[in-house]
């Protein structure tokens, strides 16, 4: 029997099935081959012995033709078994693409569905910290600014104070001079 790798037990054994349902049919068919050998042989040393009226090549030929016909019978016979052997393992091995399909697809299904509830889950938590940004901005917004009102830290414009030479500034170096 070939090397095959079935799908399931069963479908192991219809496979044994068929091979040695296919064997019987090639034994069948040498063994028809050798019978019609056999048959030309013999019809060919009948028609050599028939009576002239040929009566008993009749009946031979007659034989034979039953023969070969119950051998095609039978093998008829096999050939039908053998499709309904095939068309089962057909059918069983549709079953289980079937059945694998559909797990295939509820797996996808299952993922798909994940999927969905962690982005959700993400949409959720961001639309929560959108908020909370937005919360804080507009108490940004609404809190005065009581920093800007202070006059002591608001330069209007920018000045320059000069140095004198020892790192002493000008009004300073005024009032050392007046107290000598």
């Amino acid at each position: 029997m070939p090397q095959t790798r079935p799908l399931t037990r069963s479908m192991d054994k219809h496979l044994g099935k068929l091979f040695a349902m296919m064997a019987e049919m090639k034994a069948g068919q040498e063994e028809m081959r050798v019978a019609q050998a056999g048959l030309n042989r013999k019809w060919k040393l009948d028609r050599k012995t028939c009576d002239p009226d040929g009566r008993d090549w009749n009946k031979t030929e007659e034989k034979a033709r039953g023969e070969l016909q119950s051998g095609q019978e039978r093998m008829e016979k096999g050939q039908e078994e053998m499709k309904g052997m095939i068309e089962e393992v057909k059918g069983e091995i549709q079953r289980k693409v079937d059945e694998v399909a559909e797990k295939v697809e509820m797996k996808i299904e299952d993922v798909m569905s994940e999927i969905k509830g962690k982005i959700e889950e993400v949409e959720h938590k961001v639309q929560e910290k959108i908020g909370d940004i937005e919360s804080r901005l507009s108490e940004l917004e609404d809190r005065p600014f009581s920093f800007l009102a202070n006059p002591e830290l608001i330069h209007p414009r920018p000045t320059i104070k000069s140095l004198t030479f020892d790192d002493i500034h000008h009004g300073q170096s005024l009032r050392l001079s007046l107290m000598l």
